[in-house]
């Protein structure tokens, strides 16, 4: 006798992260919370791991820095030893899909995301009327991954609303979980008697 297992994906909802609650200047490593998902910023640990923190967008004087970032955001630091070090963000569980906001410190340029399960996604910013650096919008959606690499040959890289879907959990229907305790039960009594 052969039991099959079939499973049942169950989806959580998408965490936001903005950075409009955690500490003005707040430098990487730090953790923020969205919808009971954890995510751990930190800069490249060879270069500067302290290579971001969070700036604002200011909404006073003629236009603010970036269009497509809100007034909290993730950026490369001031006085940071490596300004072009990647951004490396771990989850406290699978994410199978990300979408966020970038700018970049250049008036063109791409970013690049690739993940610990082989994932990759690249995104090209463009410069909008009446600013002065590219940005863009990335989207990633693939086999689930607990940390993602974003990295960029521009000067440097601001971030925002990040968007993280947690990955799919596999859980047994209770007739698939039923039908295999006979199986093995089946086995298990052919065995005593033999």
């Amino acid at each position: 006798m052969v039991a099959a297992t079939f499973m049942t994906a169950t989806q959580a909802s998408a965490a936001l992260f903005t950075f409009e609650t955690d500490p003005f200047t707040a430098t990487t490593p730090f953790s923020s919370v969205a919808s009971g998902l954890t995510a751990t910023f930190a800069g490249s640990s060879f270069a500067d791991p302290r290579a971001f923190e969070i700036s604002y967008n200011s909404t006073s004087g003629p236009l603010p820095l970036f269009s497509g970032l809100t007034q909290s955001f993730l950026t490369t630091a001031l006085g940071s030893l490596d300004p072009s070090s990647p951004l490396s963000i771990t989850f406290s569980q699978a994410v199978s899909a990300l979408q966020l906001n970038f700018a970049l410190g250049d008036r063109s340029g791409s970013l690049t995301l690739m993940t610990n399960a082989g994932g990759t996604a690249t995104a090209v910013g463009a410069v909008p009327a009446g600013y002065n650096y590219a940005e863009g919008s990335l989207s990633y959606s693939g086999p689930a991954f607990t940390v993602a690499t974003l990295s960029t040959r521009a000067a440097s890289l601001a971030v925002d609303n990040i968007n993280a879907t947690p990955g799919a959990a596999s859980v047994p229907e209770p007739a698939t979980l039923a039908l295999l305790s006979t199986g093995l039960a089946g086995i298990a009594l052919r065995r005593r008697r033999a």
